[in-house]
């Protein structure tokens, strides 16, 4: 009982994600084959896209990336079912995207409106129902929004895609400047995530205590730091250094 509350709590807090038993399939998997086209957890948030203003759409809104991105997934991913994926959405995330789609329409076609200078009487209802959309969007979608565009940059960033041949070469580690903004909102991911790739029960703030003195010894290993030139390149692992470790 306590395992599926906390499941559907950390579902409540990140709604803009699939629910959590399914997610956890997809996870292992993605332990399993990360670094491959199989590893449908990363594509999701955009690891291994060439075109960066494709990706940046994935980053910041994942149903679009996978309406968009669906019959390359059917092509490349073994057993991958775009409704099977979108129905593991339903109901917090399927709510997610209705308030955020219909936030920035009305207020889009609002701002327009205005500009133009139309005078538009609307309904009382539809102004009720648009002041409980703009309480959710600020109290629940639009930190969910920004958690999850941080940690997608930073993940999708720093998993490697194509070229990777053992778990030294699955992650590299980001803890440059520029990164810092983002690794706000997902709790310094890029700094600690490679630990889990290696202990993956450990939690996520016992790897933040450790990380500065393991981050030392995965260096001495092998594992790259600050690789941003992978970013530029879809995230393939550097061809001319594939077996240096």
């Amino acid at each position: 009982i306590m395992y599926n509350f906390m499941m559907f709590m950390v579902w409540v807090i990140r709604p803009n994600t699939i629910n959590p038993w399914y997610r956890k399939k997809i996870h292992l998997n993605h332990h399993k084959t990360s670094g491959t086209a199989q590893d449908i957890e990363e594509r999701l948030v955009g690891n291994g896209i060439k075109n960066h203003l494709l990706r940046m759409l994935v980053v910041f809104d994942g149903l679009l990336g996978l309406i968009v991105r669906s019959k390359q997934f059917s092509r490349e991913i073994t057993g991958y079912k775009f409704f099977t994926l979108f129905n593991a959405g339903f109901p917090l995330t399927t709510i997610y995207y209705i308030v955020l789609y219909s936030f920035l329409l009305f207020h889009t076609f609002n701002f327009i409106v205005e500009y133009m200078a139309v005078l538009i009487h609307y309904p009382t209802w539809l102004m009720t129902l648009v002041e409980w959309i703009n309480f959710t969007m600020v109290v629940w979608i639009a930190p969910s929004f920004l958690r999850s565009a941080c940690l997608n940059f930073v993940t999708s960033s720093m998993h490697y895609y194509g070229g990777a041949f053992n778990m030294l070469q699955q992650t590299q580690v980001l803890n440059h400047w520029f990164f810092m903004p983002f690794q706000l909102f997902c709790f310094n991911f890029g700094n600690t995530h490679t630990i889990h790739h290696f202990v993956p029960s450990q939690p996520f703030y016992i790897r933040q205590m450790i990380s500065k003195r393991v981050n030392v010894f995965l260096k001495e290993k092998g594992v790259k730091f600050n690789d941003l030139t992978s970013i530029l390149a879809a995230n393939r692992y550097p061809s001319s250094q594939q077996f240096s470790n």
